[in-house]
């Protein structure tokens, strides 16, 4: 009961940490990321990877000609283990970057750290999904169809700025590194995402790298 009692106040501490961190990220990035690196829960990761399942169970509805449970969720273990697979690797090399640039960090830090570059994938694949549910393709043969591409392209380079912004901070607070030595980190770091964006499309998994 004791150990329950723990389990639960954790949870619930990580989630109020998650909540103010969720805000933060988007308001003010550059202090919330020191303070997700130097006190983050990794309890925290749960929350990021509920919001992470949600959009697999949506995509997984999305993309299922019949509601089929074992189909449903075999498509959802896969997209899931695939974008934890991602996530795992690039923890890894900001773990062995450190490394070498004799800087070693916990994994603790980097791992919350990378968790969080995930909102913006998540909220740009959601944005996507619900897109092509409301106004399905082609979107350019009326008025209507002209403004939400319009519109489209503006959140998707909102959302991408947004996760250029915390991909620097990642390495900016996770490696304690300045600008130079950061770009120096991605030249290491990109190729391997570039090869498993090119194996989950090869496999089926993912059109677009949930990174």
């Amino acid at each position: 009961m004791h150990l329950l009692s723990n389990a639960l106040t954790y949870i619930s501490v990580s989630f109020l940490s998650f909540s103010k961190h969720i805000i933060g990220i988007a308001y003010a990035p550059y202090s919330t990321y020191r303070t997700i690196v130097e006190r983050g829960k990794t309890g925290e990761l749960l929350f990021v990877w509920c919001v992470c399942s949600a959009y697999f169970a949506l995509a997984s509805l999305i993309k299922a000609e019949s509601f089929r449970p074992f189909l449903l969720t075999k498509h959802f273990i896969i997209l899931l283990t695939g974008a934890f697979l991602g996530y795992a690797v690039v923890v890894l090399l900001l773990w062995v970057c450190s490394v070498f640039l004799r800087k070693r960090r916990l994994m603790k830090g980097l791992a919350i750290a990378w968790g969080y570059t995930l909102i913006p994938t998540v909220a740009w694949f959601f944005f996507a999904s619900l897109s092509y549910l409301l106004i399905p393709p082609p979107r350019t043969e009326t008025v209507l169809g002209i403004v939400f591409s319009f519109l489209y392209l503006v959140v998707s380079s909102v959302l991408l700025f947004w996760k250029a912004e915390l991909y620097y901070l990642t390495l900016r607070f996770g490696l304690q590194v300045d600008l130079i030595r950061s770009v120096g980190v991605s030249i290491v770091i990109i190729p391997f995402m570039v090869i498993y964006s090119v194996v989950m499309y090869r496999v089926g998994v993912f059109r677009v790298p949930f990174l």
